[in-house]
């Protein structure tokens, strides 16, 4: 099977983030909680499903029993305020925070034309947009994703997902629902997420040689233009690479962006 070739896009302010992104390969995964969308990562339980779910798993119970410490009479002593704690963290959300808090995770966009994203992330389209040239191979090391941006599509909808804590233990489904999910609202910014499942939140670096374009702002002041440029032509001359600086170009006819 031939590798999918997927361009996808950073958009930044061009500031020392910038700057490292492009001198040391890096990129900042963040924790769920750090995002703007007070939605974002957010889910509607299924309590009720979650209980009888857990019930049903007798080799769940008693790895929590056996975490707490309990003998094997304890733990069915105990049954009843393991499975009430259970029902409080659902509620709470506590509990899908916690699986959550050990993912890593890197929005991408999958388009560099974007007015909104532009303004938005990239300091009023004085900014960069960082090109990453991509191949999205079902089949590439899932423990190396840092290293070759393998990311997935958000879904947009509506509607918020409804899962059970039986989902925890369904594989991507389970994540899309989770973490791939957005309000409509967002669709505009065609993220693509990368997720650090073995490193979790932090800067991580990634594969140098997947850098192919640097596009600047239509709005980026001479000074920073010419920064960028001497700084790649750096990072190039250091590392072996051919990356591109090129400007952003406002249409003489339309409402948008020509990138390239």
């Amino acid at each position: 099977m031939v590798p999918m070739k997927l361009s996808l896009y950073k958009y930044l302010a061009y500031d020392d983030g910038a700057k490292a992104l492009l001198e040391n390969s890096t990129l900042k995964y963040s924790h769920f909680s750090e995002f703007n969308d007070p939605f974002d990562c957010v889910v509607s339980y299924d309590v009720e499903d979650s209980l009888v779910y857990y019930q049903s798993r007798k080799d769940l119970i008693k790895a929590v029993g056996d975490n707490l410490g309990y003998s094997p009479s304890e733990r069915i002593e105990k049954m009843p305020k393991l499975l009430k704690n259970l029902e409080k963290s659902i509620e709470s959300g506590d509990f899908h925070k916690s699986i959550l808090s050990r993912i890593g995770i890197c929005c991408l966009s999958s388009v560099s034309d974007s007015i909104l994203m532009w303004s938005h992330y990239a300091d009023h389209h004085k900014g960069i947009v960082v090109e990453f040239d991509t191949f999205q191979d079902e089949y590439t090391e899932l423990h190396d994703v840092e290293q070759t941006l393998l990311g997935y599509p958000i879904v947009y909808q509506n509607q918020m997902p409804r899962i059970s804590a039986r989902n925890s233990h369904d594989g991507f489904s389970a994540v899309q629902s989770s973490i791939l999910t957005k309000s409509l609202s967002w669709e505009y910014e065609n993220e693509v997420r990368v997720l650090s499942t073995r490193l979790g939140p932090g800067i991580h670096k990634f594969d140098h040689t997947l850098i192919s374009r640097v596009i600047t702002g239509v709005k980026m002041i001479d000074k920073d233009h010419l920064d960028l440029v001497q700084r790649v032509a750096k990072i190039n001359k250091s590392n072996g690479l051919s990356i591109k600086v090129v400007k952003a170009k406002m249409s003489n006819d339309s409402y948008s962006v020509i990138t390239t």
